[in-house]
């Protein structure tokens, strides 16, 4: 039995799933690669992103089920996109959410019984959702877990990918989505910004 709990509730996510956010203007420097690169001094982290995506530091997650909000949220949204409920739905967000403890990498894998225990709360959340099985994952050598899920929002139904990554005290929840008929094709491009996510 493992002696770390994720004291933040790590399905918070529930409430911002759809990712409809009032975009900014896109923000960030090309790389060679064709594409924009992002970086997060406050919270160590920096990433790439397609410029079909444009960057919104406005996203707010709600709070989740215990009261814990994201101290952080950005996210990429394809504002040419799907839109169900008045919000673009085609995406990556990114929340950042402060632990109580910190938790060494090594611990993180015996953490995955407590997040299945969560996944009927999720499913509860979401319209006609389907979950995969919660599976362990590194994202450039931080651990974590990683879900796969479709739902339904607004008469649109939606593919998802969440990655759980923890480093330290902090969890970072990074969403990729989009309607169903777009996934084949928006899905690699949002899969290269999660395999550019560093942490320092």
């Amino acid at each position: 039995m493992s002696r770390y709990k994720v004291v933040v509730p790590v399905f918070a996510l529930v409430a911002a799933l759809v990712l409809g956010l009032v975009l900014l203007a896109g923000c960030g420097a090309s790389t060679k690669t064709g594409l924009q690169a992002y970086s997060n001094s406050q919270y160590g982290f920096s990433l790439q992103y397609d410029p079909r995506f444009s960057p919104n530091s406005g996203a707010s997650a709600q709070s989740g089920p215990a009261g814990a909000s994201a101290v952080f949220n950005m996210g990429f949204l394809d504002e040419k996109g799907t839109i169900a409920e008045k919000k673009y739905v085609d995406g990556m967000l990114i929340a950042v959410y402060q632990l109580k403890q910190s938790i060494p990498a090594a611990q993180v894998p015996q953490l995955k019984g407590q997040l299945e225990a969560l996944l009927p709360s999720l499913k509860a959340g979401l319209q006609n959702a389907t979950l995969s099985p919660l599976a362990s994952t590194t994202v450039n050598g931080t651990p974590g877990f990683q879900l796969d899920y479709t739902y339904s929002s607004g008469g649109q139904d939606l593919q998802a990918t969440t990655y759980f990554l923890i480093k330290g005290d902090k969890e970072y929840q990074l969403t990729i989505q989009s309607a169903v008929g777009k996934w084949s094709q928006l899905q690699p491009l949002m899969a290269k910004t999660v395999s550019s996510f560093t942490l320092k």
